[in-house]
C-alpha cells in the first residue's frame, strides 16, 4: 500500500490536491488504480502509510493544518477500501496547534494509540491520544513532554513499540533538530530515550524490522535538492537508565 498527498501550488490552504493511495495484490508487481478520498470542506495531507487494525479494519491517518488551527483526521475502512468513513477529528478545538502528521498503532489490549506532531513555533509539544472503542471516539489530547514532528511508530517482533521522528535538542529551536528514535516497552505509557539516528535534521523517518531483528530506517534531508537516506541499526535493550533529551544517545549504525 502506498498513500500520499499532494498540491497544486505553493499555498496548501488554497491549492490542496488532495490524498490519495495505491495499492498491490501482489508485492508491487502490479498496482491498482489511484483512489482518493473526499476531504470534504478541509484540505488534508497524510504522512504515514495505511494501517490495518486486528479485525482487518484499514485506517488512513491524515491531518489538516491552516493558519489558525491544525489537528488529526482518521478516516476508516471495513471492505477493504471500497468504501470510507466519514473522518474522525484528533485534537480539534483542544486550544493545541497540531499541524498533526499523525501515525496511530493498535496497542495489546485493542486501544488506538494516535501519535500528532507539535508545532515548535507556538511550543506545543507533540500530544497522544487514545481511543478505547475502535476509533469512534478518543480522548483529549495530552502532551508526551517533547517535541516530535512527523512521528513514524512501529510494532517489533519483541512486542516493543518504536517511535521515530524529527527530534531536537531544544524544543524552542528549529536548527536543534536531529533525527530521533525513541522505543516503548509498556505499550506507549513511558518512551525509552531520545536516542540519535543522525546528526541531520531528517524528516519522515520510517522503521521496519527486518528478519534479523535489525531495524531498517529511511529518511529524507529535507530542504533543497535533499536526498533519502537508509540506515540500519539494532534496537535499544530495554533499561531502567535515563538522559536528558538535550543530550541523545547514538546509536551504531550496522553495515548493509
Amino acid at each position: 500500500m502506498t498513500t500520499w498527498a499532494h498540491y497544486t501550488g505553493q499555498r496548501r490552504e488554497t491549492k490542496n490536491g488532495g490524498i490519495h493511495y495505491i495499492s498491490s495484490k501482489d508485492n508491487g508487481e502490479k498496482w491498482s488504480e489511484l483512489v482518493t478520498l473526499n476531504t470534504r470542506d478541509f484540505n488534508n495531507a497524510c504522512s504515514v502509510p495505511m494501517r490495518e487494525l486486528f479485525d482487518g479494519t484499514w485506517v488512513y491517518p491524515t491531518y489538516h493544518q491552516a493558519n489558525h488551527e491544525a489537528f488529526g483526521f482518521l478516516y476508516f475502512s471495513k471492505d477493504k477500501g471500497k468504501t470510507w468513513s466519514d473522518p474522525i477529528y484528533v485534537g480539534q478545538r483542544e486550544g493545541k496547534y497540531l499541524p498533526a502528521e499523525m501515525d496511530v498503532i493498535q496497542l495489546k489490549n485493542g486501544d488506538i494509540l494516535a501519535a500528532l506532531r507539535g508545532d515548535i513555533k507556538r511550543d506545543h509539544k507533540m500530544h497522544f491520544a487514545v481511543s478505547k472503542d475502535q476509533g469512534k471516539t478518543w480522548s483529549k489530547v495530552y502532551s508526551a513532554g517533547y517535541q516530535d514532528h512527523c512521528p513514524h511508530v512501529a510494532r517489533l517482533s519483541n512486542g516493543a513499540i518504536v517511535l521515530t521522528y524529527r527530534a531536537f535538542t531544544d524544543d524552542l529551536t528549529a536548527e536543534s533538530g536531529y533525527t530521533g528514535l525513541r522505543i516503548s516497552y509498556d505499550e506507549g505509557k513511558t518512551c525509552q530515550g531520545p536516542y540519535l539516528i543522525d546528526k541531520f535534521c531528517g524528516a519522515y523517518a520510517s522503521t521496519v524490522e527486518l528478519a534479523d531483528k535489525s531495524l531498517l530506517i529511511t529518511y529524507y534531508e529535507e530542504g533543497n535538492q535533499s536526498a533519502v537516506r537508509v540506515i540500519r541499526i539494532n534496537a535499544p535493550k530495554q533499561t531502567n537508565k535515563t538522559w536528558n533529551y538535550a543530550n541523545p544517545v547514538p546509536l551504531k549504525r550496522l553495515t548493509f
